[in-house]
């Protein structure tokens, strides 16, 4: 009797549902739409044998009015694990035009699909529900899909610089040569530089380094340091092309021309670009596959879309969480993530990428703690710069954001990712061009900030170039080439030495020599040092050459330099314990040979700064030259005592044996220019 009973019900309950119908579809027209998504979503998330309580939503309109009591129908039409089923199948509207009800997920994680049927027929387009079932150790997952994307991202990044910097080779080197007084040389040079290396961290690490060295002035390295913040848009760029499923493909490719492209290393290095790249957005697609599941959690999506209207707790987690990474692109390019996938609004986007911006500044801040007072300054600028440009677009986010799309709907892209990435580069154009004016105004205030200080201690002499890791080959031999350059000027001094102990026997001199000498075995050990720490990475063939290069020269510097102590000052001081006398004549010969000494290390010096064959080839003539000259006057001087019977024995002897010290230490200058023609 019970069973009959509920049949009644139930055949009058569908016959009423197939009158209300009737009378609706013809009354008025009707919508169905699904409310079960939160906003800019397409798919729920639940836990493997869970319950989404009221989860499955739908919206009855009629006349675009909510309509109550309309009968619907929730049905399971799709299920990858048993024992999932819709607890409450019937379900009538609300006063809002709502129908709701439970869903028990499966015990498998997968998809599931619970269709609605407005009055359990289909003249009303059914609404189907996505449900997605995560594992129940899914935040296990999520973690390590989040922190492997970011590994594969950050490892793209220094494979795609490392092919950048190899394949630019030595242009890129030379681009900071081209400086120029002016500020604006400096951000075209800052923003070339910080291209190639994808980092405004290593471009100021190297920075600090330079001004140290007095390479460059504080007012230069400014105009540099705006072109280090626009450098690093153009990698922020390429990764809002958001193009993740193509990134296997770049992998391959990569990977090919890197395996086959041997004999010519140009294409090799343009594989690792291609294959750096891959990873870039492989990562990025990782980390954006992970935090999908997050979309369906009001709590995190709350917290992150509040980072818009309560930006300081962005900015702040954004500025440590770069400082970590020590890459504000990588920063950046989670964000880019997250806004793909509706989690992450364009006004939280934009705090976040302000926080990158000075978190990037903490990599120089902390390289300079053991720098130079100047190193410390264009550290100290790189934060200033960032921070007040933060300091003045904050309180104007939101118009900000606004203008950003505006402009970025006008260039013919207004996807989220372009938009974010757009507002990246704005605002560092932006702030550039509102600071270019005021370059001295802020040299002022950074020397005011750190004063010079009248006590100081006398410095330790030590390397000035050699400063900070190695974080690009070329940047690195580059440093190296000043060391050897600086190194070199030291010697010149010490061979002037030679001159003025011949002029000036006493012994007064000999503190500034010795102390001189000194310095160049402190350089010696320094280069050999770092080129042994810059070997430990990989280098090209020619990079490989270049730091053989700069090993023999110091080398011959150094020999050079002990040349001086053990062949030539021996020699003059016997003479002078001899109290040996030469001639107008003698003394005429030995200052002439000493000049021409000085002229031919000074030749190639400069054919070793300015890396001009021609000036080497020329040295190596006037050695030959120098070579007879000495051989001549020894021979007249042997001549000559035998044709005044011998007289002079004891003085020829002496004579002699300072021509054989400067012929030592002529051809020790000659082994520098070998060693430089070898090489150029």
């Amino acid at each position: 009797m019970t069973i009959i009973l509920k049949r009644f019900y139930f055949l009058l309950f569908f016959i009423g549902s197939l009158f209300l119908t009737a009378t609706s579809v013809f009354s008025g027209e009707i919508e169905f739409k699904n409310s079960s998504y939160p906003p800019g979503q397409k798919q729920l998330t639940a836990i493997e044998g869970g319950r989404l309580v009221d989860g499955i939503k739908v919206l009855v309109l009629k006349d675009n009015k909510p309509v109550a009591g309309e009968a619907v129908l929730f049905k399971l039409t799709h299920a990858d694990g048993h024992d999932a089923k819709v607890e409450n199948d019937w379900v009538l509207t609300n006063n809002e035009g709502v129908a709701q009800t439970t869903f028990q997920v499966g015990k498998k994680a997968g998809n599931y699909i619970v269709t609605a049927f407005y009055h359990g027929e289909v003249k009303v387009e059914p609404i189907e529900t996505d449900i997605l079932a995560l594992r129940s150790n899914w935040i296990l997952f999520l973690f390590f899909g989040l922190l492997g994307g970011l590994s594969l991202f950050l490892f793209g990044m220094d494979l795609s610089s490392d092919g950048l910097q190899k394949a630019a080779g030595d242009k890129m080197r030379y681009i900071l040569g081209k400086l120029t007084n002016k500020p604006l040389m400096g951000v075209v040079v800052g923003t070339l530089t910080t291209a190639a290396v994808q980092s405004s961290s290593a471009t100021t690490v190297m920075l600090v380094g330079f001004v140290t060295a007095s390479l460059m002035t504080l007012k230069q390295a400014i105009g540099v340091i705006f072109g280090c913040n626009i450098g690093t848009t153009i990698t922020v760029q390429l990764i809002a092309f958001n193009i993740s499923e193509y990134s296997t493909a770049m992998l391959a490719v990569g990977f090919l021309l890197t395996l086959f492209s041997s004999k010519k290393p140009i294409f090799k290095y343009l594989g690792k670009v291609i294959m750096g790249f891959g990873f870039i957005f492989f990562g990025m697609g990782l980390m954006s596959q992970s935090m999908n599941p997050m979309r369906s959690i009001p709590a995190f999506t709350d917290l992150l879309m509040d980072i818009g209207d309560k930006p300081f707790f962005g900015l702040v987690v954004a500025t440590l969480f770069s400082a970590i990474i020590q890459s504000s692109g990588a920063v950046i390019g989670m964000s880019i993530a997250l806004a793909s996938q509706g989690i992450l609004s364009v006004n939280s986007a934009i705090v976040i990428s302000f926080g990158a911006n000075i978190g990037t500044t903490v990599t120089a801040l902390l390289a300079s703690l053991g720098a130079e007072r100047e190193g410390k300054r264009v550290s100290l600028v790189h934060f200033l710069f960032n921070f007040i440009g933060v300091f003045l677009f904050f309180p104007w986010i939101k118009y900000y954001a606004i203008f950003v799309m505006q402009i970025s709907a006008a260039m013919g892209d207004s996807s989220i990712s372009r938009v974010i990435a757009n507002a990246h580069m704005f605002f560092n154009i932006i702030n550039t061009i509102v600071f270019l004016p005021f370059v001295g105004v802020l040299e002022r205030v950074v020397r005011f900030l750190i004063p010079e200080k009248e006590t100081d201690k006398k410095e330790v002499f030590k390397a000035q170039f050699l400063v900070g890791e190695i974080k690009s080959i070329p940047i690195a031999l580059e440093q190296t080439f000043h060391e050897v350059a600086r190194m070199g000027d030291i010697t010149k001094g010490v061979i002037r030495f030679c001159e003025n102990a011949m002029m000036h026997p006493e012994k007064e001199w000999r503190v500034d020599l010795n102390g001189e000498t000194e310095k160049i075995n402190i350089l010696y050990k320094a280069i050999r040092r770092f080129l042994t720490e810059l070997s430990a990475n990989t280098l090209t063939p020619r990079e490989s050459n270049e730091a053989a290069y700069y090993y023999h020269a110091i080398d011959a510097l150094k020999h050079i330099s002990d040349s001086v102590l053990t062949e030539f000052i021996p020699r003059m001081d016997h003479n002078t314990e001899k109290k040996a006398t030469f001639s107008e004549e003698q003394i005429a010969n030995l200052t002439a040979i000493m000049e021409k000494i000085n002229f031919l290390f000074d030749k190639n010096l400069l054919s070793f700064t300015t890396r001009n064959i021609l000036l080497a080839e020329e040295a190596g003539l006037l050695y030959k030259k120098l070579k007879f000259m000495i051989k001549k006057i020894e021979n007249q001087s042997i001549e000559q005592t035998f044709r005044e019977g011998g007289a002079n024995r004891e003085n020829l002897s002496q004579y002699i044996e300072m021509l054989e010290g400067l012929r030592a230490l002529s051809s020790f200058v000659n082994q520098f220019c070998s060693k430089i023609l070898e090489n150029l």
